[in-house]
């Protein structure tokens, strides 16, 4: 740990006294003492290098005396702005050199009570230093925050600490002036920051808006985590300021591919700033993904506002996470209210925005129209038609690419199913799982994904080549899963021949306990096995001397909703999309 005794810190003392502060913490960790401004004596600041202002702790004394507290700054000061309540904030102590940079509140409810917005920083060029040096800090760092504070509700109304589920409350805008490090973005804010800092004179304002816990928490805790890795790196950074040490040019994050791994895990249908009920950007998403472990993220953009910074993630997608574009054509019926939700479209890794197909449509053939033309749309800008959420089957009148299985605690098989009953009619079409996410929250309450096999380094053609091919297992609370037959993966087209000489392999992980797999002949089950719990499964069977009934495929369950369905292996040839001899029903 590196040796910080020969900085001079104090703090302004702060207004309401919370248990836990920042100096505190600086004492724990860093066996730093950090004094209390007297600002009863003359001079009060003369004898240190660094004053921090303690969340939520600007008060009438600082903006009494903002002419001394600048001119400690511009004789080569550092003052640290932590986290500031928007109802009390005023940039009094900030000179006018530097603007007038407000605080804006954007915690806030979004598509549902339960759902909130969180606000993380973007991490930008600038920033690369303050987020990775000595401490490598990454987005998942600072993401599904439940952190105890809002000091300013606790001094009026006397309640304990709440649960603020963000790393921040608000963000700092118009600071053009300042030097972003950790920008912020939402459906409103377009050029916030939640750290920033500027030079002033021989010194330096820095301002971190990330929330620090008023209380104590567990060591352990995440944001503990966050904040022993940041406050070394930002006490690193003033000891350099003030010794004059010039900064490490870093190397800039991103973009770089994924590492290359047997399959991935893949989330779609990702909503990003682009409704009234989505909140995450695709750092946002990304930091999630982090989180949960999912590799490859394809986008639904909704409304063209937010299309340009939907699409840029050259500085998001890294060997961790990889963002792909899309968008989610979302017309509402309004002559039946069973479509109301239904005959929405994901168009995967379409960049090239279509407003016309978001809109209302006001009869049946209004909705055959739009479905030809959406689909015709996205394959003409080298995109997969994916029918998503759907209610029942229209999607088989029609040139889709994939079908979502619908998420349902309940549902635990595919036989008897709508898309069952398209494979054995002679239909071939991919399975897919959307998340349908709105929110960093949303990867909590569905958290359906997809196993995907991609030949070589994952790009947006390879990954939508094989959601196209079906190399694509659907699950939910699965870590991990490898399901082959003989050399060929889910989706393949195996000629009828080489079948029955083949070996089905089949290597699970779950989060939950096995229960039970079932390996389809078409319709009937080839093998049932019960599973005495546990949460990794292996098996081999031989297909030897069995007759395929046009697929053969796999599902295995557990405990919780746990569920992996494999796309079909088909035996012989069969054409994407429509079934085979069957013509197109127009509704009336």
């Amino acid at each position: 740990m590196k040796d910080f005794s020969g900085l001079r810190i104090a703090a302004w003392p702060h207004w309401f006294h919370p248990s836990y502060k920042l100096a505190d913490y600086l004492k724990e960790k860093f066996g730093r003492q950090v004094d209390d401004v007297n600002y009863r004596v003359r001079g009060y600041l003369d004898n240190y290098d660094v004053v921090i202002m303690e969340q939520n702790g600007f008060d009438d004394y600082l903006e009494n005396d903002w002419e001394y507290f600048q001119k400690f700054v511009e004789r080569g000061g550092i003052c640290w702005i932590l986290h500031q309540d928007y109802r009390r904030w005023t940039p009094t102590v900030i000179p006018l050199e530097l603007g007038r940079p407000y605080v804006t509140y954007r915690y806030v409810p979004t598509i549902a009570a339960e759902n909130w917005s969180y606000l993380l920083p973007k991490i930008e060029k600038a920033g690369i230093g303050i987020f990775g040096t000595p401490n490598y800090i990454d987005l998942d760092d600072m993401v599904y925050w439940k952190m105890p504070g809002n000091t300013f509700d606790m001094h009026t109304t006397g309640k304990e600490p709440e649960t603020i589920y963000s790393a921040a409350l608000s963000c700092v805008v118009n600071c053009d002036k300042w030097e972003i490090l950790g920008s912020f973005k939402d459906t409103v804010v377009k050029d916030g920051a939640l750290v920033l800092k500027a030079n002033y004179g021989k010194g330096m304002f820095f301002w971190s808006q990330m929330l620090f816990p008023e209380v104590r928490i567990e060591e352990s805790d995440p944001i503990m985590g966050f904040w022993g890795k940041f406050t070394e790196n930002v006490l690193v950074s003033f000891q350099d300021f003030l010794g004059g040490v010039k900064p490490v040019e870093m190397p800039v994050r991103g973009p770089k591919p994924l590492a290359v791994k047997n399959n991935y895990r893949m989330i779609i249908h990702l909503h990003s700033l682009d409704w009234y009920g989505a909140d995450a950007g695709p750092n946002d998403i990304a930091a999630a993904m982090k989180y949960h472990g999912f590799d490859i993220g394809i986008l639904a953009v909704k409304d063209g506002y937010q299309i340009d910074y939907a699409q840029n993630f050259d500085d998001i997608n890294d060997e961790r996470v990889m963002l792909i574009p899309g968008q989610e054509f979302h017309p509402f019926n309004f002559e039946d209210p069973n479509l109301h939700n239904s005959h929405h479209i994901l168009s995967m890794g379409v960049s090239n925005y279509a407003p016309e197909f978001t809109r209302s449509l006001f009869d049946l053939e209004d909705v055959d129209k739009y479905t030809r033309e959406a689909i015709e749309f996205t394959h003409a800008n080298g995109g997969l038609a994916c029918a998503t959420h759907p209610y029942f089957d229209y999607w088989k009148n029609y040139n889709y690419d994939g079908v979502d299985i619908n998420y349902d605690k309940d549902l635990k098989t595919l036989s008897g199913s709508d898309i069952e009953r398209f494979y054995l009619g002679g239909g071939r079409i991919t399975a897919t799982a959307s998340v349908d996410m709105w929110g960093v929250k949303r990867l909590f309450d569905n958290p359906m994904f997809g196993f995907i096999y991609v030949d070589g380094t994952p790009t947006k053609e390879s990954v939508l080549a094989a959601i196209k091919a079906g190399h694509l297992m659907p699950a939910l609370k699965f870590k991990e899963a490898d399901v082959r037959l003989g050399k060929y993966l889910p989706g393949d087209q195996i000629p009828a021949a080489e079948v029955a000489g083949l070996t089905l392999k089949i290597a699970v992980e779950a989060n939950a306990e096995l229960r039970e797999l079932r390996v389809f002949n078409g319709a009937e089950l080839l093998c049932q096995e019960k599973l005495a719990g546990g949460k990794i499964f292996k098996k081999e069977l031989s297909l030897a001397g069995t007759k395929i009934n046009g697929f053969v495929r796999v599902e295995v369950t557990g405990d919780d909703g746990a569920m992996l369905i494999s796309n079909p292996f088909f035996c012989g040839a069969r054409k994407m999309g429509l079934n085979k001899g069957r013509k197109r029903h127009v509704p009336h």
